[in-house]
């Protein structure tokens, strides 16, 4: 069971409930907790068709991606993280329709900082990008919860520099999973965060590539600009 599919399976259970308009869940806290050095949140996007982003301008295109997006809970503590994360597990082995609607159903699991939106237009965002790293279906949840781990517990080589992680479920063999950085003019940090990144999954032998987001919401525009002329 994929990961991207427990997060579908959360968001179909809270839909079914009629709660997805309430505020985002924090996970209970113990007497004793353990504070992280960073709260985060759990995000969860919805896959859409690029058809459906070919819209006239950049605002109009960021307010309908922005609809696709969800909070699943912010975490500021140990106990709070792995509740959470064990919670979105548990939705997803819970019921097996919900989790083949989560298989179908493509979409993105992230992880950031809390009050970093995953966009580009983040004031967080702006001026970074992202590493992106193909692996196997059968692998792509064991490599996100690594990362995950590495950056709540602040144990990644520059993680520092690390804006949140995205594991992004897609059609065919592959899953992708990133991660983002808020400065790429940073040469020193982008080569560490790569490095700390191929070093914690032991993927030196798979191809990592990082995008600018400046370059990668230019491309976007000129899709945008393509499909509106036809």
């Amino acid at each position: 069971m994929s990961f991207a599919a427990a997060s579908a399976a959360a968001e179909a259970a809270a839909s079914a409930r009629g709660d997805v308009a309430r505020e985002p869940c924090t996970a209970r806290q113990p007497e004793r907790c353990t504070f992280l050095h960073t709260p985060w949140s759990f995000w969860y996007i919805r896959r859409v068709g690029a058809n459906n982003l070919s819209l006239s301008n950049q605002s109009t295109r960021s307010e309908d991606y922005s609809s696709t997006m969800m909070v699943l809970g912010h975490c500021d503590t140990v106990e709070a993280f792995f509740g959470l994360y064990c919670y979105l597990n548990r939705s997803a082995r819970g019921d097996r329709e919900l989790a083949r609607v989560g298989d179908v159903c493509l979409g993105d699991v992230c992880l950031f900082r809390k009050g970093i939106t995953p966009m580009w237009e983040d004031n967080a965002n702006q001026h970074g990008g992202k590493f992106i790293l193909r692996v196997s279906k059968a692998a792509s949840a064991r490599y996100f919860e690594e990362l995950t781990l590495a950056l709540v517990g602040e144990q990644l080589a520059f993680g520092h520099c690390v804006c949140g992680a995205v594991l992004s479920s897609r059609l065919g063999e592959e899953d992708v999973v990133s991660v983002w950085t808020c400065d790429a003019g940073d040469e020193q940090s982008v080569e560490g965060v790569k490095d700390a990144v191929l070093k914690l999954l032991c993927v030196s032998h798979n191809p990592i590539e990082y995008r600018a987001h400046t370059l990668s919401a230019e491309y976007a525009e000129q899709r945008s600009y393509r499909g509106h002329k036809r």
